[in-house]
């Protein structure tokens, strides 16, 4: 595994056991946005998901305080 890949999982564990989401969120989004510095990811989580609606997304039910994870280039 390298650093980026060692970086994300520990990203994920941290929130994971810091933030102990809800139960009732039952599904996870990941963005990416570029900035000057190169790329971040993000998570959020929703309470409902929709296959249809892409806007399932913008329900940000659960938010981690570590949100975002500047990426390495």
């Amino acid at each position: 595994m390298n650093s980026s890949q060692t970086n994300l999982r520990n990203w994920i564990d941290g929130i994971t056991k810091a933030e102990n989401p809800d139960k009732t969120i039952v599904a996870y989004y990941f963005g990416l946005f570029e900035t000057h510095d190169g790329y971040t990811i993000y998570l959020v989580g929703s309470k409902e998901y929709d296959s249809e609606d892409d806007d399932w997304a913008c329900n940000n039910d659960f938010s981690p305080s570590e949100k975002y994870l500047p990426l390495e280039t």
